[in-house]
């Protein structure tokens, strides 16, 4: 296994607690970890271990990650421009889903510059037209395209049929998200 992964991996994989993502932001942050947390999100694919684990390791270091942006606001600051410019490269689905929440979490202070606007929302775009997304991506990512649809060009034209897309396959849970939408005045 590649360094510096061999000691984070074992750490993600260690435990899962009630409080697991609380406990790996403290020991991220006390191993100083921060950047391989974030370098091993889109790593971890190259780095030959099992598909469950290659999985598994996605979304636990993007959960721990989110966790770790949403309380330091530093980390946040530091990863800012690496996440909007890395967004459209996440491989794990349930990686998609925390990196959505990062990006929403990035949206409410400041909105990246139009071309990686453009980037992020043709990623969730693609996201959204993919049969079988996860509904949590496919909300998340609806959302983080109403949070950029100001700076991206010929995105108010195209929610109709994002719209239709996500509804492929509805649940009651998307029913209800949509009418929040509409509630909201993005729609």
């Amino acid at each position: 296994m590649k360094e510096p992964f061999s000691e984070l991996i074992p750490l993600l994989n260690s435990f899962w607690t009630e409080d697991y993502a609380n406990t790996m932001v403290s020991l991220v942050k006390d191993r100083n970890f921060e950047t391989q947390l974030y370098r091993l999100v889109f790593e971890v694919y190259d780095l030959g271990l099992a598909p469950k684990d290659e999985n598994a390791v996605a979304f636990r270091s993007a959960y721990v990650l989110e966790h770790l942006i949403e309380s330091d606001s530093e980390v946040k600051e530091s990863l800012r421009k690496t996440i909007y410019r890395d967004f459209p490269k996440i491989r794990n689905e349930s990686a998609k889903r925390h990196f959505c929440n990062i990006l929403l979490l990035l949206l409410n202070d400041e909105v990246p510059p139009r071309q990686e606007a453009e980037l992020i929302v043709n990623a969730c775009m693609e996201w959204i037209e993919k049969p079988k997304t996860k509904i949590a991506v496919l909300v998340n990512a609806m959302e983080v395209i109403f949070k950029l649809r100001k700076t991206t060009p010929d995105i108010e034209e195209m929610i109709p049929d994002l719209l239709f897309l996500i509804r492929r396959d509805s649940t009651p849970g998307i029913e209800s998200r949509i009418r929040k939408w509409r509630k909201a005045g993005y729609l």
